[in-house]
């Protein structure tokens, strides 16, 4: 079991970029027919790509074991044991007790003038979302940077002073998903997937043009 986390808004772009790519698509067969389609096809696949990649993909996975954040093209394992402290800061960053710092996609600051009146107001909202860890099914959570701060700190101080927490986490994790250490990979979907798309675009592009 595990709880996924997003920030506020975040995959809103993604639907954006998708709908964006079929209005292409669309406005590309009304202007040349079935030719100009297909030949706008892999620019508008490689647009929801990038919508997936950037905006749909990424998240923070929280579980027995630690927390995972999947990023762009990367993703980082930190297990309760090296965790040190969730910050927000001009975003979430979070920090290891063996001295590595993991920038969190997913979890973007708010930006602008309105940024300290709209904080306020996302954060009392956002007190109102129920963070449950220990729930029996993986579920999926929606809230504000602070907030998001907050309870991953909160988690973490838990597991750290509650010896019976840790034993029934323990318990949990035995699992070989779940590494001991600090573990960073890349994410072959979205490397090979862009590249693949991209090269794809450029070929028809360059070939009828």
């Amino acid at each position: 079991m595990y709880v996924t986390i997003r920030g506020e808004a975040f995959q809103r772009s993604a639907y954006i970029i998708a709908i964006l790519a079929v209005l292409i698509v669309i406005a590309s067969g009304l202007n040349g027919g079935l030719s100009e389609m297909i030949l706008v096809a892999p620019f508008a696949l490689l647009f929801v790509f990038v919508g997936w990649m950037g905006w749909w993909n990424p998240r923070i996975e929280v579980s027995a074991g630690g927390v995972r954040i999947v990023n762009i093209v990367r993703e980082h394992f930190v297990p309760w044991t090296d965790f040190y402290e969730a910050e927000n800061k001009w975003g979430l960053y979070i920090h290891t007790r063996s001295g590595k710092k993991f920038s969190v996609w997913s979890v973007p600051s708010r930006a602008g003038l309105a940024r300290e009146r709209a904080k306020r107001k996302s954060l009392d909202e956002s007190r109102a979302v129920e963070f449950e860890f220990d729930g029996e099914a993986s579920t999926t959570i929606v809230a504000e940077l602070g907030r998001i701060a907050e309870e991953l700190n909160d988690r973490a101080h838990n597991i750290r002073s509650n010896a019976y927490l840790r034993r029934e986490l323990a318990a949990r994790e035995d699992s070989p998903e779940f590494p001991e250490a600090t573990t960073t990979r890349y994410l072959p979907i979205s490397v090979l997937g862009f590249v693949l798309l991209f090269a794809a675009t450029a070929t028809l592009f360059t070939k009828f043009s």
